[in-house]
């Protein structure tokens, strides 16, 4: 297994290398990005930002009820205004540099109460060279080569146009440090990308009893091995397809200073296809056994016995978009997933708070009206059960006011 992850790790290093031998003189920069502006109402209080994560829903029934949530909610917030810092450059030998740096403010520090203003947050920074041959290479803060949004190095396939600023909940959204290599060419009329990648890992435990006080491995402290990842996308005008995997190696250190690990792994496909110009209909599917935190909804292992046990999870979205012109798009996605009732690993009684299932429906139109601005309304419904008796809904509305500068 080491010795999988030298080969690879050197291979991708070389490449990187080649890349930049030969170093820009002068690259054009540029400064870009959004205000963003939502308005969100709800008929139970999901917290305090313009996001709603599945775990952000309280249990309104069942012996875990929330009664104090049991309220609804208004909430106005820019946090998620964003600045991007971009540059481009030619380097000889028809090298295509590039860079990214996008920061926004959605940090919980600061409140508001007064200017409600927070510190910048580092969302992606990262270097690319596109090689004449197809080969691209990037190194930084990226997006995990496993996600589906259009910013992952391979391309983005069936990722949902939702208002809700944390995205589908099902989605496969980690970005972080990692070196990624992928190629594109032709192939039947489309385009083919595959791509690789070593990516920084972490482990979200279920709960850390047991664990080193000293050594926090939410941090990537005491991880020697990284996330390995790959995808393969074939993408059409017709239709898109894009399967991807990755594994790595879970590791704790128990206290006292014994360490115990676990392989971990994750493997998606996303598909979307028109059957007339306007319309667009996508699906996804996942299945984690123990990468839980590339999504964030359930967690990667648990502590059974003085052994690790890894959190089976699988997920699903379908959706379709709209467009009735150019400007005005309405969508629609139902998100559905599941932990595995593991005995070893949840309490399965009936007064159990340990969140099993989550469900969510949006429906939305958005529409741009001005040049640089877009608006939009979407409905959302959410649900979240346990394994136990406790259960809970959330109907929201929210307003979104987008100008891109």
């Amino acid at each position: 297994m080491r010795k999988l992850v030298a080969v690879i790790a050197g291979g991708l290093f070389w490449l990187s290398w080649q890349a930049v031998l030969l170093s820009p003189v002068e690259a054009a920069v540029s400064v870009n990005g959004q205000v963003r502006l939502n308005v969100i109402y709800s008929d139970r209080i999901y917290g305090a930002g313009q996001t709603i994560a599945p775990t952000d829903l309280p249990f309104a029934s069942g012996p875990a009820a929330v009664k104090e949530r049991d309220n609804n909610q208004t909430n106005i917030d820019a946090r998620r205004s964003r600045i991007n810092v971009s540059s481009s450059d030619d380097a000889p030998g028809n090298i295509k540099l590039s860079s990214l740096i996008q920061v926004d403010f959605d940090t919980t520090d600061g409140n508001a109460l007064t200017s409600n203003s927070r510190h910048p947050r580092l969302r992606l920074a990262y270097g690319q060279a596109a090689l004449p041959n197809g080969v691209t290479v990037r190194a930084g803060q990226v997006r995990t080569i496993l996600s589906e949004f259009g910013d992952n190095l391979i391309g983005g396939v069936a990722a949902p146009d939702v208002i809700n600023e944390n995205g589908h909940f099902d989605q496969l959204q980690a970005r972080q440090p990692g070196l990624q290599v992928a190629w594109t060419g032709k192939m039947g009329g489309g385009n083919l990308t595959i791509g690789a990648a070593v990516e920084k890992q972490a482990v979200s435990a279920k709960s850390r009893t047991g664990f080193s006080a000293v050594v926090d491995e939410r941090q990537g402290e005491a991880q020697d091995m990284p996330l390995i990842g790959a995808g393969v996308r074939y993408l059409s005008p017709l239709f898109a397809v894009f399967a991807r995997g990755g594994f790595a190696r879970a590791k704790v250190i128990l206290t006292g200073g014994k360490d115990v690990d676990e392989t971990v792994s994750l493997l998606a496909i996303g598909a979307e296809v028109k059957p007339i110009p306007t319309l667009t209909l996508h699906g996804q599917f996942w299945v984690s056994n123990g990468l839980g935190r590339i999504n964030g909804a359930f967690n990667d292992v648990a502590l059974v016995s003085g052994k690790l046990e890894a959190v089976e999870a699988n997920a699903f979205n379908v959706g379709a978009q709209f467009r009735v012109t150019p400007e005005l798009r309405f969508n629609a996605v139902y998100q559905w997933m599941k932990a595995d009732d593991d005995p070893k690993i949840f309490d399965l009684s009936a007064t159990s708070t340990d969140k099993e299932q989550f469900q969510a429906l949006n429906v939305n139109f958005i529409y741009r009206f001005w040049k640089n601005w877009d608006t939009g309304v979407e409905y959302m419904r959410g649900k979240v059960e346990s394994f136990g008796a406790s259960d809970g809904t959330i109907n929201i509305i929210n307003f979104r006011l987008f100008y891109y500068f």
